[in-house]
Formats: C-alpha cells, structure tokens, sequence
C-alpha cells in the first residue's frame, strides 16, 4: 500500500481493500459500513489541520508517558482504568480513537451524536461483548485503535480486519520485520502526533499509553521518548491462550471482512504470544533502571489498591496522594460486577501452550499443568 501521510483516511482504507481483492471480501455489508464511517473524516481531518497544525506540532509532553506493556488479557484494560482515575493522568479515549483525525474539533459537539451513531455500528458490538470494559466514550482505548481508524498503512490491526494474510500484518507492523526507514518514520510521526493531541486536551496531565502491541516494540518507545516509564503485565499463559480465543472470535465476528482459514485462530494466539513475549524479554534491558515494574495479573486481581501504590511508588510518579480515593472507589466497584470465566481446556492446547511458551513459565515463575482439564480465568 502506498504510504502516503496526506492521503485521506476513506483512500488509504480503499486502497487496503484493492490490495486484498483477489483473496475476496466475505462481509459486504460491514465493509460498506467502514465506508460511511470513514467518508467524512477526510474533511474534518483537513479542517482540524487548518485549525490546530501548529499548536500540535509545537506541543510537548509534560512528563514522560507512562506505556503499559502486556499481551491482550493479561490485565492491561484493567490496569488502564484503575490508574486512568487519576486526575491527573490523562489517555486516548474511546471517543478519541474512534475519530483520531479530528477530536480536537468535534469531540465537544460531535460526542453525543457520536454516541447514537456508534450505537448502530455493528463492529462497537465487538467492544461491547466482553473486550472493553466499558463503552462510554471517555473512557480509555488504545492507540492501535486510532492507527487503524485513520487509516494508516502501519497499523497490525489489519490483520484482524484482513485475517487471511494476519502474518503479514503482525510480522511487519507488530514485529518490525523487513519493516523500511519510511515505515518507521511513518509509524513514529503517526504515534507522536496522536500522542501530542491527546496531551494537548490535557497539557499538565501526565499521558498514559496501553496498546499490548507495544509490548514487542520498546526499542521504539525509547526511540520516541527515551525516558518513558513502563508497566508490564503477564498472566497464567493457559488463561492468556483460552481469553484470548474468546477475544479473537469476537474481533473476528465484528471487525474482519474475510472468514480466518480454518485452524488459523489457535496457531495464530500460538505464535503472536511466542514472538511478543520473546521481544519483550530482549527488549527489556534497553530500559533505563527505575523506569520499568513488572507485575502479575494474580496480584492486580487480589489487591488492586497496593498495585497502584506500589507502581506509582517504583516509577515514582507523583499524585498518589490525590488519586488514591478515586482509584479506591474504582477498585472497590470492580470487585463488586468481576465474575471469573471457566474454560475447558484440551490435552492438546495444554502440550502447545506448554512446547510454545515454555520460556514465559520459567521466566516468570508459573507451574506447568499438564494433564488439569479446566482453566480459570477471564
């Protein structure tokens, strides 16, 4: 696909679609409907330039962001939400990445027309079964979303919207193979950018970024911001693999124009847990000392209240004090609506996720269990 930066969202979408014609769409109905949706932002997208173009460019960060780390269902949602109640952090919210190209015009009017319109839309359906944790417009999102919402050809997301050639997608944009100098360049202006309008709604905030792809990708992290802080997160990797089949499905069934080949969903949890994980371990030395936690999803699920003190304590990040009755409270209510997940589980996941991962339940200390037929788990 052409990589060009001033081309608009609608024509880098239909150019995505041409360079995926001869392995055909499934889904007529939902690729007509990311049409619509990406009609206008072309427009809006060139009046929001006009209006903002320098105050964004000359835009800084006001503390270095903090990036939560972790593979999808790992805790990062959670995570995000409960530190996302300190008033004085501040995210791209779901408003925000559904429009990337131009909230900063129309999130104070647009919003709630947008509320009624994305009510209609059939892939907010996959959000709203079980991937997010709630659906209102300011709450958190990740970056990712916005990337492939604009239309940027450097997003790995098409893989899930694309799921024939997924490979293709995460291998260069998630795992940066044969990735080319403009692709980065590309990919580090797209990120900046969004990052600096999200600071510019809140320009003494400090920002905080979730997007679990980030995880296989610090080295380019520290490019963009050397001394960003970090929160990784890791799970029971059995939990990780069946939470994960529940969230590619419902991805899948909402977002994808193309059915997955079949016996591709497995291998591709398989292999996206395995390469990320294995990035992440290389890539965690580049992080200055002091700069990076790492906690498990059992001890954020027990005692969410000490997690957050114990992060804002080792990044030394300043506001605990301010935030700890808002995040209380937010703890306190989840604990009241959470309800664990049961999966079974099949002999045959268990000695892949065992061959696969292996490396992950020695580094971070988690039995392996062959032979148990049930996992536990959200």
């Amino acid at each position: 696909m052409k990589n060009d930066p001033g081309t608009t969202p609608l024509a880098r979408f239909h150019q995505l679609v041409q360079d995926h014609a001869d392995q055909g769409i499934d889904h007529r109905k939902r690729l007509y409907s990311i049409y619509l949706k990406m009609m206008p932002a072309g427009l809006m997208s060139r009046l929001e330039d006009w209006r903002y173009r320098q105050r964004v460019r000359k835009m800084r960060l006001n503390e270095p962001p903090l990036y939560l780390l972790g593979h999808w269902r790992s805790g990062t949602s959670f995570l995000q939400f409960l530190l996302g109640r300190d008033p004085n952090i501040v995210f791209h919210s779901k408003f925000q990445t559904f429009f990337p190209k131009s909230f900063l015009l129309t999130e104070e009017t647009v919003k709630p027309i947008a509320k009624g319109f994305l009510n209609g839309f059939s892939g907010i359906s996959a959000w709203r079964n079980g991937i997010s944790l709630d659906m209102g417009l300011d709450t958190p999102s990740e970056i990712e979303v916005s990337l492939m919402n604009e239309g940027s050809p450097v997003s790995f997301h098409w893989g899930h919207v694309f799921p024939r050639s997924w490979q293709y997608y995460f291998d260069r944009f998630l795992f940066q193979d044969g990735l080319t100098r403009r692709e980065i360049r590309q990919w580090e202006r797209d990120v900046h950018r969004l990052n600096r309008k999200v600071q510019l709604k809140h320009p003494r905030s400090r920002l905080m970024v979730k997007n679990p792809g980030d995880t296989a990708r610090i080295n380019r992290i520290l490019a963009l911001y050397p001394d960003a802080r970090f929160v990784f997160l890791h799970r029971n990797p059995y939990d990780v693999f069946y939470s994960n089949i529940k969230l590619w499905e419902n991805l899948l069934n909402n977002l994808s124009l193309q059915h997955m080949p079949k016996g591709e969903l497995k291998r591709a949890i398989l292999y996206t847990y395995r390469r990320m994980h294995q990035a992440y371990l290389e890539q965690r030395r580049l992080i200055p000392s002091g700069n990076l936690v790492e906690v498990s999803h059992r001890e954020l699920s027990a005692d969410p209240m000490n997690t957050a003190r114990t992060i804002y304590e080792a990044l030394e990040l300043d506001g605990w004090a301010e935030a700890r009755s808002e995040i209380e409270a937010f703890a306190k209510k989840r604990r009241q609506s959470y309800q664990k997940s049961n999966y079974e589980y099949h002999t045959e996941d268990v000695r892949a996720i065992e061959e696969e991962w292996g490396f992950m339940f020695e580094a971070f200390g988690y039995p392996l269990r062959q032979g148990e037929q049930r996992a536990y788990g959200a």
